[in-house]
């Protein structure tokens, strides 16, 4: 995947051609072909999906890391000269032509024509790129282009928080927060600022890649590395112009990267820092092999036609791509050449839960949304199962090309409390069975609770963490892992609407025993429970642990703290304990009986051992009487699914309605 030819093969190729355009044309031919073997354009985000950080890279949907090479656009400011490329044209032709994966739009902030004096006029060229990107399955870079944006926090807020409405459910769309910081401190400055424009995505859109910019025109990666933001899915910005920043700049790279971050370089020239002088392709194909190896992504600055060496277009160039090759200069020539021997795969079936109720109430109906990908016509099949792989549901739906898809499966009978069940998730050709398999996805060991959550977090929509890294997770987005003793997790405006008994979920895989959990409130001066984690298999075998917890009611952060680490967490659920403040003492009586069959009961509910002429009441769990009379065959058909409680005298027994 992602695989670029050797840039020392790459510029042998390059030297034949040169030799046999002046040899013989016919052969010439030949070898034009042969350099665009990989330029067969492939649909870069239906194969990858959404961008997530792992480690000190930055990986696919799949997990693997990858390196795209792409095309940063100038200043959009008005009367620039840059703007006119902002066009649906170029963009399409950037991805067809130059078999670019990536596009950046640049918008520019305090300079004159540039965002504060145009809001409108600039933000809607900002989209068309982003709409057009969107469009060509490529992605997409929102760059705020400027060099002080600490100056102007609330502008960069309110900007990134309509573009995380309007694209925020796209795995095109990464957010570039602060271009080129020059003398700003890391620490005083960037950090802070960065963490408040973060903090207002991250409450619209959880997920998407987030670049920020480093000091001194985006080149001191390694102070980043240092004091790095702990919020999710971050990579850091390094900058360079090729024949001025050499390896000194790779050498703070390789630092950063050894500190376990992870970097995008958006923005890079072939010629020197000021954007003039000659290319300098030594030291260009440098930081090319260097990239690659390394796995990170570039864009090359930049699509323009200014009179200056870093410009891949000549004077006068059309607006609308379509670029012979004397329109584009000894940069533009380098870097398309570059691009084209970018190869991304190809598109392979596929499928896998986005989301599935992994800890939820017995219910009839259940709801999956599933990610999939299908080359062609094929068939979306989901299932229930329970531990013995009996099939208890299945439904069948068929799809095409690549999206999210919400699949409803209805059961039967109601699952049992306690009772292990498992989902699965397949992609068949039309017709074929489980032996034509093209993947199939699996979540085992569902936990059925007595009551439906009313908090449901995955554990990496943390809103600020200390040492923790997500990684891929089999059961659909990311976990956390990594997770050591001394780190922690925090995750704001929680609410509860209540102050009540708690039971709180964790969704936890481990190799061995010993790991604890800390739920906490307060900054971590309230501890409301510890809970062991359990040896579960393996890092992605996914079990369910709980505890009851005593919670106030109101909405405010909630943290997990690590006082022994060695596992991973998923996510973790809250879920109200049945309350029966109205039905005092559930058992009752225990030389009493009371018995009420069956259950889960689907019209009528019978109960044995009443008394002539005694009440019998029927509460819900938020302790409301639904039926009240002195029968003992209780018409309960126009009763909601869920969990009842039958009262009669000081006696009580509980049921579940289908």
């Amino acid at each position: 995947m992602n695989n670029p030819l050797s840039s020392t093969i790459f510029r042998n190729l390059i030297e034949i051609t040169k030799f046999l355009v002046i040899k013989k044309g016919s052969i010439c031919l030949l070898m034009s072909v042969m350099l665009s073997v990989n330029n067969a354009y492939t649909q870069v985000v239906s194969i990858n999906g959404s961008l997530s950080v792992s480690g000190n890279k930055i990986v696919n949907k799949k997990g693997e890391a990858v390196s795209f090479a792409g095309n940063s656009l100038f200043w959009c400011n008005d009367t620039w000269g840059g703007e006119k490329y902002y066009n649906a044209n170029v963009v399409s032709w950037l991805r067809n032509d130059w078999n670019s994966a990536i596009v950046r739009a640049a918008m520019g902030v305090e300079n004159y024509g540039g965002y504060l004096s145009n809001k409108a006029g600039n933000k809607a060229k900002v989209k068309t790129v982003v709409d057009a990107a969107i469009a060509n399955d490529m992605y997409v870079i929102i760059d705020w282009h400027t060099h002080e944006a600490e100056a102007n926090v609330n502008e960069a807020i309110n900007f990134f928080k309509e573009m995380a409405q309007t694209y925020g459910n796209k795995p095109n769309v990464i957010y570039e927060i602060y271009n080129e910081p020059i003398n700003s401190s890391w620490s005083g400055d960037i950090k802070p600022y960065a963490e408040k424009v973060i903090d207002a995505i991250r409450a619209i859109d959880p997920d998407n890649l987030i670049i920020v910019g480093t000091r001194f025109y985006s080149a001191y990666v390694n102070e980043a590395a240092d004091n790095p933001i702990n919020r999710s899915n971050i990579a850091y910005t390094i900058h360079f112009y090729a024949a001025s920043h050499k390896d000194d700049y790779r050498e703070r790279c390789r630092y950063a990267l050894s500190k376990g971050v992870a970097l995008f370089a958006t923005e890079w020239g072939a010629v020197n820092a000021d954007g003039n002088g000659n290319v300098d392709e030594g030291q260009t194909y440098a930081w090319i092999d260097f990239l690659n190896i390394n796995k990170i992504s570039h864009c090359n600055w930049s699509i323009n036609d200014k009179n200056e060496g870093a410009s891949a277009l000549t004077q006068g160039a059309s607006a609308s791509g379509n670029w012979p090759s004397n329109n584009l200069t000894w940069s533009g020539s380098l870097v398309r050449n570059i691009m084209r021997s970018y190869d991304y795969g190809k598109l392979t079936d596929g499928v896998s839960f986005s989301t599935a109720p992994i800890i939820t109430s017995p219910k009839l109906s259940y709801t999956y949304k599933i990610a999939y990908t299908a080359t062609q016509s094929r068939d979306l099949i989901v299932s229930f199962l329970d531990k013995q792989g009996t099939l208890l549901a299945t439904t069948k739906t068929q799809v095409n090309g690549s999206g999210e898809k919400d699949v409803v499966l209805n059961l039967s009978q109601l699952p049992s409390l306690g009772s292990e069940y498992s989902y699965t998730c397949e992609i068949r050709p039309i017709g074929g069975n489980a032996s034509t398999n093209l993947e199939k996805k699996t979540i085992t060991n569902v936990t059925i609770a007595e009551t439906e959550p009313i908090v449901v977090i995955e554990a990496e929509s943390y809103n600020v963490m200390s040492g923790v890294k997500t990684e891929l997770c089999v059961e659909g987005g990311e976990n956390v892992g990594y997770i050591e003793a001394g780190d922690w997790l925090s995750y704001s405006a929680v609410t509860i609407p209540k102050s009540a008994k708690y039971k709180v979920y964790f969704r936890v895989a481990a190799t061995a025993a010993g790991g604890k959990i800390s739920f906490e409130k307060d900054a971590g001066q309230t501890v409301l429970g510890v809970v062991d984690v359990p040896a579960t298999g393996d890092w992605q075998q996914w079990n369910t642990v709980s505890q009851e917890m005593d919670l106030p009611a109101g909405s405010y952060s909630l943290g997990i703290g690590i006082p022994t680490g060695g596992y991973n967490l998923n996510l973790f659920a809250i879920a109200p304990k049945i309350e029966v403040t109205a039905i005092e003492d559930v058992e009752g009586n225990s030389s009493a009986s009371l018995t009420v069959f069956p259950s889960p009961a689907k019209d009528y509910l019978y109960i044995n051992g009443v008394v002539e002429n005694s009440t019998v009441s029927i509460w819900n769990t938020a302790s409301n009487k639904v039926v009240e009379n002195q029968n003992s065959k209780i018409d309960i058909s126009h009763l909601p699914s869920g969990v009842y409680f039958v009262k009669v005298g000081n006696l009580s027994r509980k049921f579940f309605k289908e």
